[in-house]
Protein backbone atom coordinates (compact mmCIF):
# COMPACT_ATOMS: atom_id res chain seq x y z
CA UNK A 1 0.00 0.00 0.00
CA UNK A 2 1.35 3.37 -1.14
CA UNK A 3 -0.03 6.83 0.53
CA UNK A 4 -0.78 9.89 -2.42
CA UNK A 5 -2.04 12.98 -1.44
CA UNK A 6 -3.75 11.80 1.85
CA UNK A 7 -5.23 8.59 -0.56
CA UNK A 8 -4.02 5.10 -0.03
CA UNK A 9 -3.72 3.20 -2.99
CA UNK A 10 -2.81 -0.47 -2.89
CA UNK A 11 0.08 -1.92 -5.47
CA UNK A 12 -1.44 -5.03 -7.00
CA UNK A 13 2.12 -5.44 -8.96
CA UNK A 14 4.87 -3.68 -10.33
CA UNK A 15 5.27 -3.90 -14.42
CA UNK A 16 8.07 -2.30 -14.76
CA UNK A 17 11.90 -0.20 -14.28
CA UNK A 18 13.42 2.58 -14.83
CA UNK A 19 16.22 5.16 -13.86
CA UNK A 20 14.56 9.03 -14.41
CA UNK A 21 17.19 12.45 -13.94
CA UNK A 22 19.79 12.06 -11.21
CA UNK A 23 19.32 8.04 -11.10
CA UNK A 24 16.32 8.07 -9.05
CA UNK A 25 14.35 4.95 -9.56
CA UNK A 26 10.56 4.77 -10.67
CA UNK A 27 8.61 1.67 -10.74
CA UNK A 28 5.07 1.57 -13.40
CA UNK A 29 2.80 0.38 -10.68
CA UNK A 30 -0.52 -1.61 -11.83
CA UNK A 31 -2.98 -0.87 -8.76
CA UNK A 32 -5.45 -2.82 -7.35
CA UNK A 33 -9.22 -2.23 -8.07
CA UNK A 34 -7.29 -0.32 -11.68
CA UNK A 35 -7.08 -2.05 -15.06
CA UNK A 36 -3.24 -1.28 -17.35
CA UNK A 37 -4.43 2.37 -18.28
CA UNK A 38 -4.56 3.33 -14.93
CA UNK A 39 -1.00 2.21 -13.95
CA UNK A 40 1.52 4.61 -13.22
CA UNK A 41 5.50 5.68 -12.41
CA UNK A 42 5.89 6.37 -9.41
CA UNK A 43 9.23 7.07 -7.12
CA UNK A 44 10.80 4.23 -5.40
CA UNK A 45 10.99 6.26 -2.34
CA UNK A 46 7.18 7.14 -2.33
CA UNK A 47 6.31 3.28 -2.59
CA UNK A 48 6.02 1.26 1.00
CA UNK A 49 5.36 -1.99 -0.70
CA UNK A 50 8.57 -2.84 -0.19
CA UNK A 51 8.31 -6.83 -0.15
CA UNK A 52 6.49 -6.35 -3.58
CA UNK A 53 9.76 -4.37 -4.81
CA UNK A 54 12.03 -7.16 -3.64
CA UNK A 55 9.84 -9.47 -5.60
CA UNK A 56 9.58 -7.87 -8.59
CA UNK A 57 14.04 -6.91 -8.56
CA UNK A 58 14.41 -10.61 -8.05
CA UNK A 59 12.67 -11.47 -11.32
CA UNK A 60 14.12 -8.65 -12.85
CA UNK A 61 17.54 -9.98 -11.88
CA UNK A 62 16.52 -14.07 -13.32
CA UNK A 63 15.15 -12.47 -16.55
CA UNK A 64 18.31 -10.51 -17.40
CA UNK A 65 20.56 -13.00 -16.53
CA UNK A 66 18.75 -14.98 -18.79
CA UNK A 67 18.36 -12.65 -21.81
CA UNK A 68 21.35 -11.30 -21.60
CA UNK A 69 23.57 -14.14 -20.31
CA UNK A 70 24.87 -12.86 -17.21
CA UNK A 71 26.42 -15.58 -14.91
CA UNK A 72 23.61 -17.20 -12.12
CA UNK A 73 24.14 -16.45 -8.57
CA UNK A 74 24.30 -20.03 -7.08
CA UNK A 75 21.50 -20.53 -3.70
CA UNK A 76 21.22 -23.21 -1.63
CA UNK A 77 23.46 -26.17 -2.19
CA UNK A 78 23.21 -28.77 -5.01
CA UNK A 79 22.41 -28.33 -8.47
CA UNK A 80 18.96 -27.59 -9.78
CA UNK A 81 16.50 -29.74 -10.96
CA UNK A 82 15.04 -30.31 -14.29
CA UNK A 83 12.28 -27.81 -15.24
CA UNK A 84 9.87 -31.29 -16.34
CA UNK A 85 10.80 -33.06 -12.81
CA UNK A 86 9.32 -29.74 -11.22
CA UNK A 87 6.23 -29.15 -9.52
CA UNK A 88 5.24 -25.36 -10.91
CA UNK A 89 3.22 -23.51 -8.45
CA UNK A 90 1.51 -20.52 -10.70
CA UNK A 91 2.81 -18.28 -13.78
CA UNK A 92 3.95 -14.87 -12.09
CA UNK A 93 4.41 -12.69 -15.99
CA UNK A 94 4.91 -13.20 -19.18
CA UNK A 95 7.42 -11.12 -21.90
CA UNK A 96 9.06 -11.04 -24.71
CA UNK A 97 12.51 -10.88 -26.11
CA UNK A 98 14.05 -8.72 -28.72
CA UNK A 99 12.88 -11.25 -31.40
CA UNK A 100 9.87 -11.81 -30.48
CA UNK A 101 9.13 -15.08 -28.75
CA UNK A 102 7.05 -14.83 -25.96
CA UNK A 103 8.51 -16.03 -22.23
CA UNK A 104 6.69 -16.96 -19.13
CA UNK A 105 8.10 -16.33 -15.72
CA UNK A 106 7.59 -19.32 -13.47
CA UNK A 107 7.33 -19.60 -9.51
CA UNK A 108 8.24 -23.08 -8.11
CA UNK A 109 6.35 -24.70 -5.57
CA UNK A 110 8.34 -25.19 -2.43
CA UNK A 111 10.97 -22.60 -3.02
CA UNK A 112 11.39 -19.03 -4.02
CA UNK A 113 12.91 -19.45 -6.92
CA UNK A 114 11.30 -18.21 -10.39
CA UNK A 115 12.59 -19.63 -13.82
CA UNK A 116 12.15 -18.04 -17.35
CA UNK A 117 10.60 -20.50 -19.92
CA UNK A 118 9.62 -20.38 -23.63
CA UNK A 119 5.51 -20.23 -23.85
CA UNK A 120 5.74 -23.57 -26.11
CA UNK A 121 7.09 -25.15 -23.31
CA UNK A 122 4.81 -23.95 -20.73
CA UNK A 123 1.62 -24.59 -22.99
CA UNK A 124 3.03 -28.16 -23.24
CA UNK A 125 4.10 -29.29 -19.57
CA UNK A 126 1.86 -26.47 -17.47
CA UNK A 127 -1.07 -25.68 -19.69
CA UNK A 128 -3.60 -24.87 -16.76
CA UNK A 129 -1.15 -22.47 -15.06
CA UNK A 130 -1.02 -21.03 -18.56
CA UNK A 131 -4.96 -21.12 -19.04
CA UNK A 132 -5.05 -19.52 -15.12
CA UNK A 133 -2.19 -16.37 -15.92
CA UNK A 134 -4.30 -15.48 -19.07
CA UNK A 135 -7.71 -15.66 -17.57
CA UNK A 136 -6.59 -14.01 -14.72
CA UNK A 137 -5.47 -10.85 -16.96
CA UNK A 138 -8.38 -10.98 -18.90
CA UNK A 139 -10.66 -8.18 -17.70
CA UNK A 140 -14.80 -7.40 -18.89
CA UNK A 141 -15.82 -3.80 -20.21
CA UNK A 142 -17.37 -3.09 -17.14
CA UNK A 143 -14.29 -4.00 -14.70
CA UNK A 144 -15.32 -7.11 -13.66
CA UNK A 145 -12.54 -10.14 -13.85
CA UNK A 146 -13.88 -13.18 -15.86
CA UNK A 147 -13.66 -15.33 -12.61
CA UNK A 148 -15.96 -12.98 -10.63
CA UNK A 149 -18.46 -14.16 -13.54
Amino acid sequence: MSVFGGNQKIVDRILDKRERNEGKIEYLIKWSGCDLHGASWEFSENLTCSLKVQEFERVLERVQQHLFGQPEKKEGKGKPTEVEARPAQKIVDCGMDEKGETFFLIKWEGTENIDLIRRVDAIDKYPQYVIDFYRSMIMWQNGSRLDDV
